[in-house]
């Protein structure tokens, strides 16, 4: 017959062994828990530095703001970052709208910018090609992106145009024609930087491919970007279609280069009046008077620096933002002798090598302009 003690010792063991795995779970838990609280929090993220923007959407609560944050490769442990926002007390503190993360951050740093009102919705801003810094002003002003007259300013400001390695006397030519996405109200020296980082980059990967004429720009003229810049302004004025923006090239490299226009005259139309916006100081007399339409007063004022009539050469600097076909076409205008064009009047161009072709092109066209024909 059993007495019991068998049973009651067996049973020791089981509850023995239950409190052992208690307190090994509990042990466990706090080594998490330490290692949350005082570990998890200052460890970086294994990124270099990128900035993310995400949206966190209005309601998100630890979760859905570690999923986000997961999904953008900027914490590597979803649900241990969930659970350290819920330690650490986060879940009242995070704030809705766009932020802006660096992929290398911390948890504790991911949690300090979660807990600050988030942007609001970026702005969709495109600034066309053939733009002027005046226009772009006007674009982001007209966006709520940037203050018209701080970004003016700025364009002219000769501490940011030395940060920028910009020689001219504006950042006009070097603010890249794209659409952008920018927070409302912000800084105009990040918009002006963005948008001539954006140019260095499309300039650097199209002139790698063109090294003859970045050799001879730089050799003629010292700058081989400021002067491929300023021819592509000129050609992004004149020319409509992207075929011709290289025969526009042609006819004013032809013009500066070649024996048979030794007056080395560019006569374009848009240099003069580029002149009269920029002339805000008023020190150009013809400009006082000009409107929207060139008269024969403005031509003939050599006083102006962009007056490409009486002056010869490239005027001092570009005339507009020029985009990527025209940049391209600054550096790759082929070879020719064309000398000359004359607009048909919708919008393409007659092209010549020699003065007597060119004056039969001015004629017919300048006689059907005034007659309202369509013959072309």
């Amino acid at each position: 017959m059993s007495t019991g003690k068998g049973g009651s010792g067996f049973l020791r063991k089981i509850f023995f062994l239950f409190l052992t795995v208690v307190l090994l779970l509990l042990v466990a838990a706090g080594c998490f828990l330490g290692e949350l609280l005082y570990r998890f929090e200052d460890v970086p993220n294994s990124g270099k530095g990128k900035k993310v923007w995400i949206d966190i959407p209005y309601g998100a609560g630890p979760a859905t703001v570690s999923r986000l944050l997961a999904d953008s490769g900027l914490i590597t442990n979803q649900w241990k970052f969930e659970i350290w926002l819920r330690i650490r007390g986060y879940p009242s503190k995070l704030h809705a709208g766009r932020h802006l993360f660096s992929d290398n951050a911390s948890p504790e740093e991911l949690a300090e910018i979660l807990s600050r009102p988030g942007h609001g919705p970026q702005v969709r801003v495109t600034i066309p090609e053939g733009s002027t810094m005046f226009d772009v002003a006007g674009i982001l002003d007209e966006a709520g992106v940037a203050d018209s007259g701080e970004f003016t300013a700025l364009c002219r400001d000769r501490k940011m145009l030395d940060r920028l390695g910009i020689s001219g006397t504006s950042v006009e030519g070097f603010l890249f024609p794209d659409t952008y996405r920018f927070e409302p109200d912000t800084e105009a020296t990040d918009v002006i930087k963005r948008l001539v980082d954006t140019f260095g980059e499309k300039y650097s990967m199209l002139s790698g491919r063109y090294p003859a004429r970045v050799e001879k720009l730089e050799k003629v003229f010292g700058n081989a970007q400021r002067a491929a810049v300023t021819m592509a302004s000129l050609v992004e004025a004149e020319a409509a279609v992207d075929a011709e923006r290289p025969l526009v090239a042609q006819v004013f490299y032809n013009r500066l280069f070649s024996d048979s226009f030794p007056s080395r005259l560019l006569q374009s139309d848009p240099s003069v009046v580029y002149g009269c916006i920029v002339d805000t100081g008023g020190l150009v007399p013809s400009c006082r008077e000009f409107t929207d339409r060139l008269t024969r007063r403005q031509l003939d004022d050599f006083s102006n620096p962009y007056n490409t009539y009486r002056r010869a050469g490239l005027p001092p600097g570009p005339i507009c933002n020029p985009g990527a076909a025209s940049l391209r076409a600054a550096l790759d205008p082929g070879e020719g002798e064309l000398l000359y064009f004359v607009a048909k009047n919708d919008g393409t161009h007659v092209f010549s090598k020699t003065l007597p072709e060119h004056n039969r092109a001015v004629a017919r066209y300048q006689r059907d302009l005034e007659q309202g024909s369509s013959e072309r």
